[in-house]
């Protein structure tokens, strides 16, 4: 059964030190051919989730058999695409928080 909250779960600051830190990891192939397919690299990705701020945030799904995910949609410009429009990504994770890690499962452009 998953349900929905309308808090995060995770405390921004920490996703953010934790992404300073290149502390992600991606849960599957999916996340990961994502981030390859907008051919960005990990510290592309680091760079997005230090960049989230709180009014990106949508929702949290808390899951029966393992940790909740907190949802942002925002809007981020690589470093060297200034003249590209910014893409807007859908980014889905959870923080293992003994190790301050980010498990993302979802990472690419908005599908809606």
């Amino acid at each position: 059964m998953v349900t929905r909250a309308s808090r995060p779960e995770y405390n921004l600051a920490e996703v953010k030190t934790a992404a300073a830190e290149l502390k992600i990891e991606f849960r599957g192939r999916k996340p990961r051919l994502d981030v390859l397919n907008l051919d960005y690299e990990l510290n592309d990705v680091s760079l997005c989730l230090m960049q989230l701020l709180s009014s990106d945030y949508r929702k949290t799904i808390q899951y029966e058999d393992r940790l909740p995910d907190d949802e942002y949609i925002c809007e981020f410009s690589k470093p060297g695409n200034k003249h590209l429009a910014a893409d807007r990504l859908y980014i889905k994770f959870c923080l293992v928080e003994d190790s301050l890690i980010i498990e993302l499962g979802s990472f690419h452009l908005t599908r809606f």
